[in-house]
């Protein structure tokens, strides 16, 4: 049940909704006009308006598809029936409502009701209750999903196009070859459809295939190489192999008589050269025939026309969308393209994938550079839109506010005091993360080369803050973080860490070594998005002693000195190198925990949240950072020594802030790292639902780690989980 207002709606079900209508219907008045005019009767109105709040707290998804055939199995006067479903669909002032009112036009409509449908179909969240009610009510269902088909881009793209599998109208299918199967999703999703029914092979062995069917044919192909798990790929597809010759065939003979082809076709041969030479798929195909197709593409790709058409491209400025798709083949044939790229983005300084481009390849020394053009043309003060704004930022043609993120997080590597007007605009961002990353900006930088300006900024900022904690970071900004970069030169090498980041700092590894044994590794998970893997090793190593000498430190959270004296003790465990230390500060607020056993549908952690990761021994932990922190335990979690956790929250308590000492590798890499000490501080710190303090040790200059380290720590089972790891670290090895 849902309760509104102090009201309570019942949750219904197909069979009670369909028992509601045909008792208001058999009080409808007999309709005179269409569409329905306001009911005669008061009481009817009264009843009518009861059904529309109650259906405004129904999920649709529930029980639209049995309501049609509830609807059928009771006798209720057809137009009376149809006028209460169409009041329903037309003064509908909720979502929910017209869903539900286009399942019963499933089954009380008729053809009467294609316009109505259509029009309201043509909304991307009711197109799947349009389509059912146009499937249903008219006599050339297909026609009618066709046109509704063309109408929607997305999810209900997809749902249309998927109702019209199998279907023998040669429009339609002409139609999926051609357009049909694009939507804004994934076209893989509807690749294998638009092939299958419309018969690609039967059309690309036409002696007149023109440019804009061999395109799409590429885009249809391209996709079904794409191996999207929700949708059938071209392992599914029986005509694969015919089909792949035949365009392999009818591209070369396009360059043959004239010389030039198309982006699109460039995109298609990579992506079955990917296909077919990585084995990005595993393919049932016989060994000779995938030797042979493979060899037939790679071939095509030597052609020099393709170096020639990208370059075109990129310099003919004929739009994003071409600019984009010629950027993203230029590596693949070696055409040099960055400074190309600036030089669009002077032109077109909205252009995201541009940009993410360019941050993605811009070299250290090319940092300040990047950084001036973005603060030259980037519409700075549309972005600085304020806390708690959707601003300018979100839509076609407007600026991702990860590029400011990942702008801001570049400043890292740039020459202090660079960017200024870029931390500006990121204190003042609709996002919590580029406010935060700004603020860290400025937080390295020694407080000498921080500019008055700046700092009266971050005054200005904390004034609009509304989180709290960040809001709290600001005004203690001009005091500062204490923040130390130190050089161990005698270190006993008894704890080390290793691996490396790219300047994003998103894709990490960090692999924790205690006692020279590999205890947990925290890394990107290098399947193709910003997923990650926290494993821990099968036996965990032995505590090192010296970590007790800090007891002290972490249980007052007082610094009498400087960093690098007051962790003595735990820097002379570590191996040589240079490292950073950083704290003590607060952990974002709140922090989680995230058990074994939360249910599937807790997935996502918190929005903007810490949170612990503590996998089992060799059982890899998959999960999605929502925000960049997150830490990892060295001992059991959580722990159990009751008596020590009380002890903690009595000082918490009494206002005490002892403080978590966490370790990672490279100064890039965002996530906090695994915890060196304080787990039972941390335990307390959840208890009394008090923000934790922690000082962060970042080793700047850490050792890559290799996949043979892992694949000697760690079994089979985890072995597989690490995969895609694996399969990096080998191709950067080599």
């Amino acid at each position: 049940m849902t309760v509104s207002c102090g009201v309570v709606y019942p949750e219904l079900s197909a069979v009670e909704l369909s028992e509601w209508v045909a008792v208001l219907v058999s009080d409808a008045p007999t309709p005179e006009l269409d569409p329905p005019t306001t009911p005669p009767t008061d009481s009817f109105a009264a009843a009518l308006d009861s059904l529309h709040r109650t259906l405004a707290h129904q999920d649709p998804l529930k029980i639209a598809d049995d309501l049609p055939h509830e609807l059928r199995a009771r006798a209720m006067p057809p137009e009376r029936a149809r006028w209460v479903a169409r009041d329903l669909v037309i003064r509908g002032c909720h979502r929910n409502v017209v869903a539900l009112g286009m399942a019963m036009l499933g089954a009380v409509g008729d053809h009467r009701d294609r316009e109505l449908l259509l029009l309201l179909g043509a909304l991307d969240d009711l197109a799947r209750y349009a389509c059912d009610a146009l499937a249903r009510t008219q006599p050339d269902p297909d026609r009618a999903i066709f046109e509704l088909a063309r109408r929607v881009d997305g999810r209900g793209r997809i749902q249309t196009v998927q109702r019209l599998r199998g279907c023998a109208d040669s429009e339609i299918k002409a139609w999926l070859l051609r357009e049909g199967f694009r939507n804004s999703i994934s076209d893989g999703l509807l690749a294998h459809i638009a092939a299958e029914t419309g018969e690609l092979g039967a059309a690309l062995l036409d002696p007149d295939v023109d440019d804009a069917l061999l395109d799409a044919a590429g885009g249809i192909l391209e996709a079904l190489t794409s191996h999207d798990v929700s949708a059938p790929d071209i392992r599914s597809y029986p005509d694969a192999r015919s089909v792949l010759d035949r365009y392999a065939d009818l591209v070369d003979r396009r360059l043959e008589v004239s010389g030039r082809s198309t982006i699109p076709r460039l995109r298609c041969l990579y992506a079955v050269d990917r296909m077919l030479n990585q084995q990005q798929v595993q393919l049932d195909w016989p060994a000779e025939e995938v030797r042979r197709l493979a060899e037939r593409y790679a071939e095509l790709l030597t052609r020099p026309a393709w170096s020639e058409l990208v370059r075109t491209e990129l310099q003919s400025g004929e739009g994003q969308c071409a600019f984009n798709q010629a950027l993203d083949c230029a590596q693949v044939i070696g055409v040099e393209a960055y400074p190309v790229v600036l030089t669009h983005l002077e032109r077109e300084p909205r252009n995201r994938y541009a940009w993410n481009w360019a941050i993605r390849n811009t070299p250290l020394d090319g940092v300040d550079a990047l950084i001036e053009l973005a603060e030259r043309v980037l519409p700075l003060d549309e972005m600085a839109c304020g806390p708690g704004s959707t601003g300018s930022l979100a839509g076609s043609g407007r600026i991702d506010e990860s590029i400011l993120q990942r702008l801001l997080l570049m400043l890292r590597c740039g020459t202090v005091g660079s960017g200024l007007r870029l931390i500006e605009t990121g204190l003042f961002s609709s996002s919590p993360r580029s406010r935060r990353t700004a603020l860290r900006v400025l937080s390295r930088w020694p407080a000498q080369h921080v500019p008055v300006a700046a700092r009266a900024a971050v005054v200005a900022a904390a004034r609009v803050e509304p989180e709290e904690k960040l809001r709290a970071e600001m005004l203690t900004f001009t005091g500062g973080i204490p923040t130390e970069v130190v050089s161990i030169t005698d270190g006993a090498g008894v704890i080390d860490v290793r691996g490396e980041s790219d300047k994003s700092g998103w894709y990490s590894q960090s692999l924790l070594y205690l006692g020279g044994c590999a205890a947990a590794l925290d890394t990107a998970d290098y399947a193709g998005s910003v997923g990650r893997l926290v494993a821990r090793a099968p036996d965990r190593p032995v505590r090192p002693d010296g970590l007790d000498n800090l007891r002290e430190l972490t249980t007052t959270g007082r610094i009498a000195a400087d960093l690098a004296d007051t962790l003595e003790p735990l820097l002379n465990l570590l191996s040589n190198g240079t490292y950073e230390l950083r704290g003590p500060e607060p952990i974002s607020d709140p922090l989680r925990v995230r058990y074994d056993d939360q249910p599937a549908d807790s997935w996502w952690p918190p929005k903007f949240a810490w949170y612990v990761i503590d996998p089992a021994p060799d059982d890899p932990k998959p999960f999605y950072p929502v925000n960049e922190d997150l830490i990892t335990p060295t001992e059991p979690w959580p722990p159990t020594d009751s008596t020590t956790i009380d002890r903690y929250r009595r000082l918490i308590r009494e206002g005490g802030r002892p403080a978590l000492i966490t370790l990672r590798a490279g100064g890039d890499n965002i996530y906090s790292g695994f915890i060196l000490d304080g787990h039972h501080k941390l335990a307390a710190y959840l208890l009394e639902d008090v923000t934790p303090r922690v000082i962060r040790i970042a080793r700047l200059d850490p050792h890559p780690f290799d996949s043979g380290e892992l694949r000697r720590r760690f079994s089979d089972p985890a072995i597989q989980e690490l995969k895609w790891l694996l399969q990096w670290l080998d191709r950067r090895g080599r």
